[in-house]
């Protein structure tokens, strides 16, 4: 059995993805059990098919016996589709997402892969679960081991919302996919999905240093022009409301205030990508529905008692002047970006 998979999506990633495949596989100089790397080629229109099919045939996979390579090129259907395909090629008893345009620092997987399979006693789970995922957070002070419950209480409502960065037991996501239709919010959904499985159970580990090198991608969502499907940034956020209410987990007055502010600010975000739409392309979106909807999820957040103080400075003043009049802060939030 394969020991390690790493499924990486590509779409038209033909000036990054060779660094980063190169940069998974240099985890073999460290990491000594065996490396599955699965290539999810997502309709790319550039080179990209042809850099994927060059890295199956490498002198890579002569060299070490511990190393596969396989790519899979698929109609263009979107980063969920392509993950949740890499889950179903995936043989690995541990598997892990990078993205095609991010890298590894080399010893990455040895981290992870060490941080899962030595459990002390004191951090030991409580159940007879087995670590689920182990995740590198910044800015965290020391390596803990969290229920699923506390998860999502300290880390996912606190920026952790990336399945970038983390090892996971295939076992565990082996019921869990990626929400297709969704192009913000679907890697959130997936950890929050997971962490309610194991909402009591002590088997999830956060380490304190971060190996992931992430690449701001500047043509990455919500930087470009304002497409339908940036009204995802509030839709994941208010699925997620949903879930955790259906399933019962009850949030603590500190954690519901966080995600009270966390969908204000995602509404925010919106309202200003929809202030700087160009006028011939208006017509195309029902702006004054999406406004409303955004004017409203900001009402119900501000309901929950202690969320308008929690907010930072910047966002009251948004929020205050949009309310007041929302066409009066689209015209100058729309002309201050101009």
């Amino acid at each position: 059995m394969i020991d390690v998979s790493v499924i990486i999506p590509v779409y038209n990633a033909e000036k990054t993805i060779e660094q980063t495949v190169k940069s998974v596989i240099s985890q073999l100089d460290f990491y000594t059990g065996s490396l599955e790397i699965i290539i999810i080629d997502d309709g790319s229109k550039d080179n990209s098919y042809k850099l994927c099919e060059d890295f199956c045939a490498s002198d890579y996979l002569k060299e070490n016996a511990r190393l596969s390579i396989k790519c899979k090129h698929i109609k263009n259907s979107g980063v969920s589709n392509a993950r949740n395909i890499g889950i179903e090629q995936a043989s690995g008893k541990y598997l892990m997402f990078v993205d095609a345009d991010d890298t590894l620092e080399a010893d990455a997987l040895k981290y992870m892969y060490e941080a899962m399979n030595n459990v002390s006693d004191d951090e030991a789970p409580k159940t007879e679960d087995d670590i689920a995922f182990v995740s590198m957070v910044p800015n965290s002070e020391k390596e803990d081991v969290f229920t699923g419950t506390e998860y999502i209480a300290s880390k996912l409502l606190y920026k952790d919302t990336h399945v970038w960065g983390k090892l996971f037991k295939s076992e565990a996501i082996k019921d869990i996919r990626f929400k297709d239709g969704l192009t913000i919010g679907e890697d959130m959904l997936f950890l929050l999905e997971l962490a309610i499985k194991y909402r009591g159970s002590r088997c999830i580990k956060c380490l304190p240093e971060q190996k992931y090198i992430y690449i701001d991608n500047a043509e990455g969502a919500m930087k470009r022009e304002f497409k339908s499907s940036y009204i995802d940034q509030l839709t994941c956020w208010q699925l997620a409301e949903k879930i955790i209410t259906e399933q019962g987990i009850v949030l603590e007055d500190k954690s519901r205030i966080r995600l009270s502010c966390i969908q204000i600010m995602a509404a925010m975000l919106l309202v200003g990508k929809l202030s700087q739409i160009k006028e011939n392309k208006k017509d195309e979106i029902q702006i004054d529905l999406v406004v409303a909807d955004c004017k409203k999820q900001i009402k119900e957040s501000l309901g929950i008692k202690g969320t308008f103080a929690a907010l930072e400075a910047g966002y009251k003043v948004k929020v205050l002047v949009f309310l007041l009049s929302q066409k009066l802060y689209m015209r100058s939030y729309g002309n201050w970006k101009k």
